[in-house]
């Protein structure tokens, strides 16, 4: 008989130091902050016509805003769940297996009330970074991200939620584009070097509506850290050791106004291989998480969730230009 992937597939959670308190712990799992006022909102949106809603909005009405203490407590909740049944998982018998499906159906139920809280974030986001996606195709993936990013956030941050969901949305859009257009690089016609500027183009108003969904001072963090990034980027243009880093980093991301480049064409342009090339970006990348470390700066960025082979928070740099405003 093959096994179940339910059994078998690592729990993964958010540790909390809060979980290694039993009085604090009781406090998790008792009542939500303020539950009272919650639930009545949560049935006046309920109740709402929906015949009378856009339909690619409709999940923007399944549930209420969350405050900052519901939202500390369901990510809490949701974690400690998890963490229990991780700790089941080390030694799952058969007489433990309906305990261990228990706790992850709760959490689950946890994931899509914090889901269905942030929706609203979506539409806004989606509708400014879809670029040649339509309207449906951008909503469909905004909304995904606002799922898949619950169990990536860590409460014990300093950071809003809605402020992380933002970043790890814009990023998705951003990497998204920047995999289709390394693709056409090679067709340099007017239409496509109007495409390479999509970004500077349609996050530029990105700062009308972040107020919205994310607090200004977080939102500032993030914008001190780009600029941060951005002007160790152009101190490495001056030095005479640094520039071919430099070159090979702005050029790679695009950043600075300039158009993304392939690998390949870099090397082409400083006359190195395709190989000596990524060996500079990964130098130059180096480089600049050193300086940033180097000066106690931390990033707002570090955890969301990018591929392997990206380079965490410096991919989103290339879609920042008009927010640092570094024209």
């Amino acid at each position: 008989m093959p096994k179940n992937p339910i059994y078998e597939t690592p729990v993964e959670y958010k540790f909390h130091p809060d979980f290694n308190d039993p009085k604090l712990v009781e406090i998790i799992m008792g009542e939500m902050p303020d539950k009272e006022q919650f639930d009545k909102d949560f049935q006046r949106i309920r109740a709402l016509d929906k015949r009378k809603i856009k339909v690619h909005v409709r999940p923007t009405y399944m549930a209420p805003l969350l405050t900052p203490e519901q939202e500390i407590y369901l990510f809490k909740k949701y974690n400690y769940l998890k963490y229990q049944a991780a700790e089941l998982q080390k030694e799952l018998t058969t007489s433990r297996k309906p305990k261990f499906r228990r706790l992850l159906l709760q959490a689950e139920e946890i994931r899509k009330l914090i889901a269905a809280c942030n929706y609203r974030l979506a539409p806004k986001i989606a509708k400014r970074c879809k670029g040649y996606l339509t309207m449906s195709e951008a909503l469909t993936e905004a909304y995904f991200k606002v799922w898949y990013t619950v169990p990536k956030f860590d409460v014990s941050t300093k950071y809003k939620f809605s402020t992380y969901c933002v970043w790890a949305i814009r990023n998705h859009f951003a990497q998204a584009y920047n995999k289709d257009h390394k693709r056409v690089a090679r067709y340099k016609t007017g239409g496509v070097l109007n495409d390479f500027h999509f970004l500077d183009d349609n996050f530029d108003r990105y700062e009308d509506f972040t107020e919205e969904v994310a607090e200004k001072e977080e939102q500032e963090k993030c914008v001190v850290v780009s600029k941060k990034i951005l002007k160790i980027l152009r101190d490495m243009e001056k030095d005479p050791v640094g520039k071919r880093r430099a070159y090979a980093v702005r050029h790679y991301y695009g950043l600075l106004k300039s158009m993304p480049k392939t690998l390949r064409e870099i090397g082409d342009d400083i006359n190195v291989t395709k190989e000596r090339v990524r060996q500079l970006r990964a130098s130059g990348l180096d480089y600049i998480r050193h300086k940033l470390e180097e000066n106690g700066v931390e990033s707002p960025y570090e955890d969301i969730d990018v591929p392997e082979e990206s380079y965490n928070f410096y991919d989103i740099v290339s879609s920042m230009e008009e927010l640092v405003n570094t024209s």
